[in-house]
């Protein structure tokens, strides 16, 4: 099989727009339904307690995303392995490739939201310190187990697998598809968690855009990565909900 995921079924160019701002419209739809969960339990500011939320406000989004992109797959008559193995290649240079590129990734990662920060705040910190809140235990174990399983199963495979080919299969030039897609990749963790200041949403709005910029601007170099950027992704996410779980200790 060659390339399957090339052409979009003819009912996939709305769809890949949809699950384009799928993501952003999930994390705000699951921090409201906690808001209001908060909010029936008495809390005050329940909007602002929220914040600390965001792993488990994540996980659900995350659950509903699946969903969604395992019926936009059965809908067009494709599975998971059309999505994560477009294409023909070998796994054993593909490994190699991503183990070559883990060091680039990791700056893209970490500098960016250091450097934004500092511009910010003039302080590395604060920025990381606001996501950290104590949680029960139950829901730091979400931080630490589901929160980064569930986020790099669905995440790089909507944007890099899923809406970017099918915006290329419409006619978007490479470069266009890469800077959008990459942009709101980015730009979604401005929804997650959401409070209206406007230094911190500026901060979760930039920072990682960069790095979704690297990202699916490899996938669309190479799709065949994807598989091992979603063990990238996974390293990432662990490590963030590794720090919300030690918060919350």
């Amino acid at each position: 099989m060659t390339t399957p995921m090339a052409r979009p079924a003819p009912s996939a160019s709305g769809w890949a727009w949809g699950l384009l701002v799928s993501r952003t419209l999930l994390f705000l739809a699951a921090q409201a339904a906690i808001v209001a969960a908060l909010a029936a339990a008495g809390t005050r500011e329940p909007l602002w307690s929220s914040a600390a939320w965001w792993p488990v406000a994540a996980t659900l989004a995350n659950l509903v995303g699946l969903a969604l992109l395992a019926w936009r797959l059965r809908v067009e008559g494709l599975g998971w392995r059309d999505l994560l193995l477009p294409e023909p290649g070998s796994w054993r240079r593909d490994g190699v490739i991503a183990l070559a590129l883990l060091p680039p990734l990791a700056v893209a990662a970490v500098l960016p939201p250091i450097l934004i920060a500092l511009g910010l705040w003039g302080d590395p910190t604060v920025g990381q310190n606001l996501l950290l809140g104590s949680l029960p235990g139950w829901a730091a174990w979400t931080a630490l187990l589901l929160f980064p399983i569930t986020t790099a199963a669905v995440e790089l495979p909507t944007y890099g697998g899923y809406v970017l080919p099918r915006l290329r299969a419409l006619g978007m030039p490479a470069f266009v598809a890469v800077a959008v897609v990459g942009l709101v990749l980015g730009a979604q963790h401005g929804a997650l968690p959401f409070v209206p200041a406007s230094q911190f949403f500026m901060w979760r709005t930039t920072a990682f855009i960069p790095l979704a910029w690297v990202f699916v601007g490899l996938l669309a170099w190479r799709p065949r990565l994807l598989p091992w950027f979603m063990g990238v992704h996974l390293l990432l996410d662990a490590a963030a909900g590794a720090q919300v779980w030690l918060a919350s200790r």
